[in-house]
């Protein structure tokens, strides 16, 4: 499997786009110390036309899979 940066997203309006294993997902790099299951951390998603959102992840097992591995995601 091969991953490759994209610069942007598009989200069009009243369509879902999900961030998955395998599909797009975001990579957490220059990290200060190891991550593990049950740490949560905040990440704020930056759109161009919408103020920011910070949700909070919650960091699943390695080799979980669904939506353990990549975090919940909870809107303010």
């Amino acid at each position: 499997m091969k991953m490759n940066e994209v610069p942007s997203l598009d989200l069009p309006p009243g369509k879902p786009v999900e961030l998955k294993p395998g599909g797009y997902h975001i990579m957490l790099t220059g990290l200060k110390g190891q991550l593990k299951p049950g740490d949560t951390f905040p990440v704020t998603l930056t759109f161009d036309k919408a103020p920011p959102v910070t949700v909070t992840v919650t960091v699943g097992a390695a080799g979980a899979s669904g939506p353990a591995m990549m975090g919940t995601m909870k809107m303010p």
